[in-house]
């Protein structure tokens, strides 16, 4: 057996409903006639804010279909914060003009408009819900 499904496996079963909740994200405002995909990263405290796909305790990505789109996540309960992008172009990055402001669609956890781990964190202690407004 892989490295990858030891720890998978390991990690459902040591993540029971004492220890882990359903974190669902619901992501609105979302312009799907632009296409692409909506990606997101959920982040904990460990790392900086947003985190790099590398670094995110769950990533999740899916065709930007509809003006609205819900994640579903399963985490240990703990402190987090999520960032969340429409890629129009499939560049798995949030594309930029020269002056540094985004050109594609964004949104933060808690509402913050630029990326600070204080201001979007959220705790998870039980299923929690949680909105973003994607702004453009």
């Amino acid at each position: 057996m892989n490295r990858k499904k030891t720890v998978l496996y390991c990690s459902i079963l040591l993540c029971t409903s004492l220890f882990c909740a359903t974190l669902e994200v619901d992501v609105g405002e979302i312009k799907p006639q632009r296409g692409g995909a909506v990606a997101m990263v959920v982040c904990d405290q460990k790392t900086l804010f947003p985190c790099k796909k590398s670094t995110a305790v769950v990533v999740a990505k899916r065709k930007a279909a509809f003006e609205s789109e819900k994640f579903e996540f399963v985490l240990p309960n703990g402190v987090y914060a999520v960032a969340a992008i429409h890629d129009e172009n499939g560049n798995e990055l949030l594309d930029k003009n020269i002056f540094g402001m985004p050109t594609e669609g964004y949104a933060l956890s808690g509402g913050a408009k630029r990326p600070d781990f204080e201001k979007s964190k959220f705790v998870v202690n039980g299923d929690t819900k949680i909105a973003l407004k994607m702004g453009y």
